[in-house]
Order: C-alpha cells, then structure tokens, then sequence
C-alpha cells in the first residue's frame, strides 16, 4: 500500500450530544487518542484537524485549524488537505469508536486511480469515513467560494470511488465501523458495543494457534489464454510466494498438493464438482477479473448464496456454487469475492500494465480478508486501548 496520511475531523460543536466530543472518554480511554493510535498503525503522518488545540497536546501530533471556521465539515477535510504530507488521506470522525483498520486500508488501495473513496448505502455516504487526495483541494475551495457547505458538492469535479455495503461487509459484516456517536443514547451504545468486544476477545483462546484458525480455500479462475481475464494465476501466484508455498508449475491447478490452512488454487472455470471441494473448508476466497466501468480496479465484496435454478450447466458462478453446497451438502460457507479490473482480453498470456498494478493490492486484501475472519489471528479489537 502506498504511503497515505490519517486526518481526524474534530472541528463540530457537539451540539446533538451535549458534550465535547473531543474529550470523549468510553470505559475510561480517551476515545480521540483511540483513534490516533489505531491510525498510527497505518500512516507515518497523523494530524488532528480541531480548533481548540490546547485542549488536545497530550495526543502528540499535529493540531490543525479549521481554514474557515462554522462552516462544517468540509472545510475541515480543506484544512487537512493542505496540511498532510502525501498525496491522499485516510479522513475520519473523531466520534468513531469502532474503526476497522482492515476497511480503511482497503479503502485506502481504493484510492490509487481515483480522488475520492467514499462508502454508501442507497443514496446515503459517508463522508467522514473516506479517502481524500489532493487533487480535491481546488474543487473544494471553489464550491465553499460558492457558499456550497456540503461535502458532495464538489464530487462532480473530481473521481470519486463509491464503497458499496458488500464490499464494507467483506470487512465488518456489522457495518460497525461507520458507527459514530451524535445522541447521548449513541455513548450508551458506544459503552456496550465495547464491553461486548472485551468479553468476545476475553473467551477467545490466547494459546490458539494454526489448529485453531479458520481453513480457507483461495479459488483463482478464468482463461490464462486472454491476457486479462487470467489475472487470477498471477494472483494466486503472488499469494503462494507470500504465505512460502511453491508456485504452481505450468498447467496445474494446485488441486492435488492441497492440505495446509490456507490453500491457493487456480481453474478454468467453476463446475459443480467443487461442491465437495468446498464443504471441506471454513471460508472461500474467489478471484477473478471484472469489467465493471464503474470500478477502475480493485474490488472485494462479501457473498450470498445465488439461484440455483441453473446450477448444472457447465460453469458457473461463486453465488450458484454456494447455493449448491448450502442445498446439497447443508452447509453455509462464508465467502468473498476479490476481483481486478481487466482492460485487454486478446489471445496472449500476458496482463496489460493497468490490470498488473491491481495484482499486489489484491493479495494484500486477500491476506486481511483472511486475518479478519480466522479465528486465532490478530485482529481488530474493539474493546482494546
């Protein structure tokens, strides 16, 4: 992942809440230092937008002013803009007690083709939760010039990435990371969300160790003879080289050399023999190329069980095949789907230059995707200070 920059916005008044959000306290930790110190774990360039800085000193990073003022939150996300070191910024609330640092750095790959890395449900966003890069800064002085307060605004001006609910629940399948905290009955929820994570992490076992981790199966799939749409190989390859598996020689699947927790495999196509492949293992990770114009890269999503009406037809897709176990074998398997954008499908065996960028980013989220949901791994807590 590339260098980026965390901004925490801290310049609102509280007047939902009745309190200072900035001295926020939840089971007696300093929420605000909370944040900085999850975000520290992934920027060397941390900084607080505020306007009141004194108050905040003891967090040791730079304190940042408002550029104008009363005038919300996008001049906060301004302000911090000019302020950062790099090229793009992580930016969150500071009413956010259940960050997930897996999403933000997915968010965070999201933003190498585009301006702005946004999550949505519906016609709702988030603003406070996304990637910003500096391109935005023209945009958004000029829409303020216009007397424009609202952060979308400028969107128009700019590339923006939307991050749809399935690819946040690849991550947080509660969605309790855009979690923030307005009304004194959200502190109330906030103090229970907590204590509930501590009693999670407290019956886990500390001793768990590789017999206690989740088995996962990585499915690469699609034609290596069409440039792009067998970028799958190239990323079940990358992924052997970092779990210290041997690359699959040429023409093998990897079917028969399976057996260890984390199992990288790669096929032509899905078939509804893979259903007794699948009941196997605790979690599928599938991986292929897309061509969706909306999505310039990457993209993650968790999946649902699909129609099987069609399911005996000689190929099929990862939802259908999951229909099927669940039918046939009555077992329900987590699963998720990572894809490339692919560009050029000509008749070589070759990516083309965008669809290579995208290979490395994929197999660091396949490599969270799986830390996330394997018991025994580390993990976002929480309920830890």
């Amino acid at each position: 992942m590339a260098a980026i920059s965390a901004v925490v916005l801290a310049g609102g008044k509280s007047q939902r809440l009745g309190i200072d959000k900035t001295l926020l306290r939840l089971d007696g930790v300093w929420l605000l230092e909370r944040i900085v110190e999850q975000l520290r774990t992934l920027s060397d360039d941390v900084l607080v937008v505020a306007n009141e800085p004194y108050k905040l000193a003891p967090l040791g990073v730079p304190i940042v002013p408002d550029q104008q003022v009363g005038i919300g939150p996008l001049a906060g996300i301004l302000a911090g803009l000019a302020a950062m070191q790099h090229q793009v910024g992580l930016f969150v609330a500071c009413d956010m007690p259940l960050l997930n640092r897996r999403l933000l750095r997915y968010m965070a790959r999201l933003s190498a083709d585009v301006d702005v890395v946004i999550p949505r449900n519906g016609s709702e966003t988030e603003p406070l939760h996304s990637c910003y890069s500096k391109a935005c800064v023209e945009p958004i002085a000029a829409v303020l010039e216009q007397g424009q307060r609202r952060v979308i605004h400028f969107f128009d001006r700019v590339r923006v990435r939307y991050v749809d609910p399935d690819e946040v629940a690849a991550f947080d399948p509660q969605g309790l990371s855009l979690f923030n905290i307005n009304r004194p009955e959200d502190l109330q929820r906030a103090q229970l969300l907590l204590r509930q994570a501590r009693q999670v992490q407290g019956a886990a076992d500390p001793g768990a160790g590789q017999s206690a981790r989740m088995r996962t199966l990585v499915i690469g799939y699609g034609n290596r003879d069409r440039g792009d749409d067998g970028v799958g190989l190239d990323i079940v390859q990358r992924l052997r080289g970092e779990l210290g598996v041997q690359p699959l020689a040429d023409g093998e699947s990897g079917l028969e050399r399976r057996g260890g927790g984390i199992d990288a495999v790669f096929l032509p196509q899905l078939v509804p023999q893979l259903v007794d492949l699948l009941v196997d293992y605790q979690q599928v990770v599938f991986v292929d190329a897309h061509t969706r114009p909306d999505v310039t890269g990457l993209h993650c999503a968790a999946i649902q069980p699909g129609s099987a009406v069609a399911a005996f037809a000689h190929h099929l897709g990862p939802a259908v095949l999951l229909a099927l176990v669940e039918r046939l074998r009555r077992q329900r398997i987590p699963a998720f789907a990572v894809s490339v954008r692919a560009y050029e499908m000509g008749f070589e065996q070759r990516l083309s230059a965008r669809t290579a960028t995208g290979v490395a980013p994929a197999v660091e989220t396949i490599l969270d995707l799986i830390d996330a949901n394997t018991v025994g791994w580390p993990s976002d807590n929480p309920g830890k200070s």
